[in-house]
């Protein structure tokens, strides 16, 4: 029986790994230049709307360093930028995996099944046992243990908790 070494495998999972990254960028530029972006350029695809409905490019930190030979206060404005671009970036890649994976085709078909079979494990098992109300009872007794110890405050978080969820 074939049994590739160590360095085959190392090569072929590093082709795999580059020729998913080569799929998932070219397949981003192809988005990004038939999106109805009004620029169509590398970086449309993040350039997420917020809440407000603005997009995220529209949000800027404009800060003035001072005087031009005032050098520490210039590179603290520069740098300052800098990072709120790069945190801007990063929100848009944020916003644009979570897209991604809402659109995910395997996402669609999954869904409804699995709801089916959450829908019959809470009727068949949770129901019939009647585990709700009994994990309830427990979570009291717990808290009063808590309680009775001397933890008031853990006890009474337990309660709140146990009411909560």
């Amino acid at each position: 029986m074939f049994r590739p070494d160590r360095a085959t495998l190392r090569s072929a999972g590093f082709v795999v790994l580059l020729t998913g990254v080569f799929v998932m960028v070219n397949s981003q530029v192809v988005y990004a230049a038939s999106s109805d972006s009004e620029t169509g350029d590398l970086l449309a695809p993040l350039n997420i709307t917020s809440s407000e409905g603005v997009p995220i490019n529209g949000y800027e930190l404009n800060s003035e360093g001072g005087s031009i030979v005032a050098f520490k206060t210039q590179a603290l404005a520069f740098a300052l930028s800098g990072l709120f671009t790069l945190i801007r970036l990063l929100v848009g890649l944020a916003g644009w995996a979570i897209e991604v994976a809402l659109r995910f085709p395997l996402l669609k078909l999954l869904t409804d099944p699995a709801q089916r079979v959450a829908d019959a494990y809470d009727t068949v098992v949770v129901d019939t046992l009647g585990l709700k109300g009994l994990l309830l009872a427990w979570g009291f007794v717990f808290a009063g243990f808590m309680i009775v110890r001397g933890r008031v405050g853990r006890g009474l978080g337990e309660i709140f908790l146990t009411l909560l969820g």
